[in-house]
């Protein structure tokens, strides 16, 4: 049981991370916070080309977020033969130099981006090593952040509330904790979990001890984690 959830996880994280994939379409409770971004992109549907596709995403991008960006670097990507549709991969940069991916979908012109990167993830960061250096028990940690391409349009009156409930990012890589035996082990973690939970933090962790290891992940299609599930893990 261990070992296919850990694979489930982690071939979810893997399946995000390369090529076009699917787009993040969550939706939050604060409407007013984030719009769709598909309102604004029927008018290229099936007109992208080599040529022109730089162009329509700096137009889509203004669109989206009332601000001019540049792009560059676009290529198509090799795996939109797996997901069925044309799709284009490229650098973005807005007027302070800041970077992020952007996708645009031949086939009904949309596009995807990581610009939720710049408009949350220092916020993101900042919270993560925060509730990390309030655990006494942690010894080390190796984490890496990573923000979904979104195509929502996330505007001045999100929070970070609003961003961590979209489950659009996730805290990745692994955790070391310190632990006299087993169930101290298991009560550090899910102590841990806990805060994560309550801070609205999504993650996909791995959490090691001397001798103990368990992966965990959370999200809305994730039962809840318990003591026991994490005891079974083990």
């Amino acid at each position: 049981m261990k070992k296919i959830r850990v694979t489930i996880i982690m071939l979810g994280l893997l399946f995000s991370l390369f090529g076009c994939g699917d787009r993040n379409t969550n939706s939050v409770a604060d409407k007013s916070a984030k719009e769709s971004a598909t309102l604004h992109t029927t008018k290229y549907a099936n007109k992208v080309t080599d040529q022109n596709a730089a162009k329509i995403m700096e137009t889509l991008l203004a669109e989206k977020y009332g601000a001019d960006f540049s792009v560059s670097g676009v290529t198509q990507s090799s795996r939109s033969d797996i997901f069925s549709k044309t799709c284009y991969v490229a650098s973005a940069t807005d007027a302070m130099g800041q970077k992020f991916s952007v996708r645009l979908y031949g086939e009904d012109g949309s596009i995807t981006d990581q610009y939720t990167m710049i408009l949350f993830g220092e916020q993101v960061e900042e919270l993560v090593t925060s509730v990390l250096a309030g655990k006494s028990y942690i010894t080390g940690q190796n984490l890496d952040f990573y923000y979904e391409y979104s195509a929502q349009k996330w505007n001045a009156q999100a929070t970070l509330e609003d961003y961590l409930e979209a489950e659009e990012c996730k805290v990745n890589g692994t955790i070391f904790i310190e632990a006299i035996d087993e169930e101290e082990f298991v009560e550090n973690i899910y102590d841990l979990v806990q805060t994560f939970e309550d801070e609205k933090i999504p993650f996909a962790l791995s959490f090691e001890g001397e001798k103990h290891k368990v992966f965990l992940g959370n999200g809305s299609n994730v039962a809840a984690i318990t003591k026991d599930t994490i005891r079974q893990l083990l």
